[in-house]
């Protein structure tokens, strides 16, 4: 062969090679990343892959049970059938709702007013049916494929034995708003499915929410519920005690039938409040299962304001039972002397005006001027003490700011002018004599609440230290000690022995022999102080009337305000009688409280209350 025809060696392909090398690369890899996911990440993996076919459910922690001061139960838990629609799910299929309240027999408006009100997001669902029975909710859940977004679940909610005599102490509960859930996340809390909106619910919200649960459940392969993976069970709320007696609610809201007022009554050594009730009142039954718009803005519309809590946030002239203070003002000022007499012939005297008086009583002094509440007398030795003496007093006894009562209502702190701050009555800022006169007995622009002039009865019946009112008596959780709320002071008066013992005897005189002998009890001797609050010529006065007892041992203050209800000698004071007479006799109901009451539900839905002995010693006469 030539060697021009021996043939030649082939030279290498780039494309070929660098084709080969890739082609290598991608193999190494593939072996690489296989090696990778089955031998390094395989169980993590695994782990992810089991949770994608499962589902968590949120377990609703019940909440705190809440106790008066003698074990009377006031706010339990119930298993409740609760209904719930996730919003995206139902807005895509909107015969949903119309299928489900047929089956509830309810109007639909009700069910989309109700999806429409919540804040949480579209996904999560919503409670918009709470206590169907047992035939509702076992027809909703076998319809299930024609209700798509609708769950059925039993839930343990909040429930009240008594709706009416505990409204404006408890509040009640409902899903958040966006309100809720911004002042709770602020608190670094994450709200549950249903939150205090008022009163002891609302300020003790992190106490009495417990802490949920959880149920993880593995689905099968068309996203049903095989069997429950794991289950973390909720923990209760914490239980609260309330320094509430139950049986002066109940006298007190009686009492009140019909009118428009408050009482509220403390026990003078701690600041507990033994009764705080405002007229009229609201059912909270109206709020179980969530209440409707309309019947939500009838109340809220009402003239009477049944919304409103009078005796923390009322505001009214006190009237002749502001001349505590006027007193107080009166020793400040060196002006107390109960040898100095006034002449009164049936008014003060300014000029050509003229403050009016109750009485024509000539010649008086002290102790028969405050017994028979003459104006007066009260007038002079108020302008003679000053009015900025008598705002510095009623400053320091507690009035024109807030008590610090642990409930949310306490939104105003109401007013004792003077001539300092006459510039927020009148533009012109001047202060006349004729208003310290007004001002020395409870009259012109001093405005006061009920509970404020409960707090500076207390602090005359502890000659001079008031201490912070508070509702709540101890907290105990499911597991750890019981915490008792100690008392705090809220405000301290320096006087002599001597003042306290002379204002105490002219307060006894009011019920012995002056304008309040409707308050007397038989074998009970107590003080205290009649008011009659004008609102103009020719309009009704508002009926007051505050007072301690028994003189040896101050165990309660009371504070009575009834609107337009005349004399407080015969309206208020035998109000505040029927109060303190309900407390300071023996009670047999008192001696053996049941602080660790224990609720469950029978199998035919009735309810059932079990006790245990307190852990602490009864209330009753703290």
């Amino acid at each position: 062969m030539s060697i021009l025809s021996t043939p030649k060696r082939p030279v290498p392909d780039g494309s070929a090679i660098a084709f080969a090398i890739v082609g290598f690369g991608l193999l190494l890899t593939a072996f690489l990343r296989l090696w990778f996911f089955q031998v390094v990440r395989g169980p993590d993996l695994a782990d992810q892959a089991q949770h994608i076919n499962q589902a968590t459910v949120n377990l609703l922690a019940p909440r705190g049970l809440i106790f008066d001061r003698d074990g009377h139960l006031l706010a339990g838990i119930k298993a409740e059938v609760v209904i719930s629609a996730i919003p995206e799910v139902v807005k895509a299929n909107p015969e949903v709702l119309t299928k489900l309240a047929s089956i509830l027999n309810v109007p639909v408006s009700r069910l989309q007013a109700k999806i429409k009100s919540s804040v949480a997001p579209q996904n999560l669902p919503v409670p918009i049916d709470v206590g169907a029975d047992l035939h509702m909710a076992t027809r909703i859940a076998e319809s299930r494929n024609e209700l798509p977004g609708i769950q059925v679940a039993s839930q343990p909610m909040r429930y009240y034995p008594n709706t009416t005599d505990f409204t404006h102490i408890l509040g009640y509960v409902w899903v958040p708003d966006k309100s809720d859930i911004k002042r709770l996340k602020r608190k670094g809390i994450t709200p549950s499915e249903y939150v205090g909106k008022f009163g002891v619910e609302w300020k003790y919200e992190q106490e009495l929410m417990g802490q949920p649960g959880s149920e993880v459940m593995d689905l099968g392969k068309k996203g049903i519920p095989s069997r429950i993976d794991s289950i973390s069970n909720p923990v209760p709320g914490d239980q609260l005690t309330l320094s509430i007696s139950s049986k002066l609610q109940e006298v007190a809201n009686q009492d009140l039938k019909g009118r428009r007022g408050a009482v509220v009554a403390l026990v003078p050594s701690t600041g507990e409040v033994l009764c705080m009730v405002s007229a009229p009142t609201y059912d909270l039954a109206q709020f179980e299962g969530g209440i409707s718009t309309a019947n939500y803005e009838a109340l809220a519309k009402d003239p009477s304001k049944p919304f409103e809590n009078r005796a923390v946030n009322g505001f009214y002239p006190p009237g002749s039972v502001f001349k505590l203070i006027t007193s107080m003002a009166m020793e400040k000022s060196g002006h107390f002397d109960t040898s100095t007499t006034v002449f009164c012939d049936g008014g003060y005297h300014i000029g050509k005006a003229i403050v009016r008086c109750e009485g024509h009583h000539g010649d008086i002094s002290y102790l028969r001027a405050f017994a028979v509440s003459c104006n007066t007398y009260f007038c002079t030795m108020g302008v003679r003490s000053g009015s900025e003496e008598i705002h510095k007093m009623g400053v320091e006894a507690g009035l024109a700011q807030k008590s610090g009562i642990d409930l949310r209502s306490e939104l105003n702190s109401g007013f004792v002018p003077d001539r300092d701050n006459a510039y927020e009555v009148r533009k012109s800022g001047q202060w006349f004599t004729g208003d310290t006169a007004n001002e020395s007995i409870g009259q012109g622009y001093v405005l006061v609440s009920p509970l404020q002039m409960a707090d500076v009865t207390a602090l005359v019946a502890n000659r001079g230290v008031s201490y912070v009112p508070h509702l709540v008596h101890s907290i105990k959780p499911i597991a750890g000690p019981e915490q008792v709320i100690q008392p705090k002071i809220f405000k301290q008066i320096n006087m002599p022995d001597s003042f306290w013992s002379t204002l105490w005897e002219a307060m006894e005189g009011v019920i012995s022999h002056g304008t309040a002998t409707k308050a007397q009890i038989p074998g009970i001797t107590w003080a205290g102080k009649t008011g009659s609050a004008q609102h103009g010529p020719g309009k009704p006065t508002d009926s007051w009337f505050v007072g301690f007892g028994p003189v040896e041992n101050p165990k309660i203050a009371i504070a009575v305000i009834v609107e337009s209800g005349g004399g407080g000698g015969d309206t208020a004071a035998p109000i505040a009688r029927d109060v303190v007479k309900a407390y300071l006799e023996p009670q047999s109901s008192a001696t053996n409280p049941t602080p660790s009451a224990k609720v469950q539900t029978k199998g035919n839905g009735k309810k059932v209350t079990k006790a245990k002995a307190p852990a602490t010693s009864p209330l009753h006469g703290v």
